[in-house]
């Protein structure tokens, strides 16, 4: 399925093909996203910067294997059940290394894991692809953060829920650079890359949910489970006031 989406709207996305501008709810209620096998690509390898001794106190997970891997450095499942529990079981710490974030120790860009041709942008515009969106009978796309529904891919940024500087923050800068690679391109866990207006994209930038909420409230509860999943099953830490917010934002789920 995920193949043959991605063929029906690779064509459309050529125009739209960006990296998603600043850092940047599951739109569409089809199949999980199949997990990336990262084939070798006809492109070169990534390269990364190098990361600076750090002080941080936050988690640090082990080191992966040389070879990228969509594997979840040293995490817990995403529990179930009450969502504030779940908020309730984030791991708390103040961010750190706030200063030595790049985009480039996160590889640079969008890569082609599985070798099909479709890069994780086209990937993820395959997958939140609807057909039953009024005023849309070809089909598009419904930007979860403001409810705006468009069939241009251009309009479209591909927003990292939780996003690249946030999770350098939270533990990221501790990762080896392939893990931080298959963070930024993670196919494999709903809700952690989505579709959305570049607008909304770029006001939220890199601000947590102490900082930034969606605009359209009925995303809140979807933007709360999809943060919270996303930071507890890559290990990421969050801060007191982040944790705040999203109790505050969960009380009404």
């Amino acid at each position: 399925m995920r193949s043959t989406l991605a063929a029906a709207v690779v064509a459309l996305t050529l125009a739209g093909c960006s990296d998603g501008g600043a850092d940047s709810a599951v739109i569409d209620a089809g199949s999980p996203r199949t997990p990336p096998t990262f084939a070798p690509t006809t492109g070169p390898a990534p390269t990364f910067a190098p990361v600076p001794e750090s002080t941080t106190t936050a988690a640090t997970p082990a080191e992966g294997s040389a070879a990228p891997s969509t594997s979840a450095p040293g995490t817990p499942t995403p529990p179930s059940g009450d969502l504030q529990a779940q908020v309730a079981s984030l791991p708390v710490a103040p961010a750190a290394d706030s200063g030595t974030y790049e985009r480039d120790r996160f590889g640079g860009g969008w890569i082609d894991a599985d070798g099909d041709g479709c890069d994780t942008r086209c990937e993820v515009l395959a997958e939140e692809r609807r057909t039953d969106l009024p005023g849309l009978p070809g089909g598009g796309w419904l930007s979860a953060f403001d409810g705006y529904s468009t069939d241009d891919p251009s309009e479209l940024d591909i927003d990292h829920m939780v996003p690249l500087a946030e999770a350098w923050r939270s533990g990221a800068s501790q990762w080896s650079g392939q893990q931080r690679l298959a963070y930024a391109n993670d196919l494999e866990h709903p809700g952690s890359l989505i579709a959305v207006t570049a607008a909304t994209n770029r006001s939220k930038s890199d601000r947590d949910p102490a900082q930034w909420q969606p605009p359209n409230r009925d995303a809140w509860c979807s933007y709360v489970t999809d943060w919270v999943a996303t930071k507890l099953t890559w290990a990421l830490t969050a801060d007191e006031a982040e944790v705040r917010a999203l109790q505050n934002m969960a009380g009404g789920c």
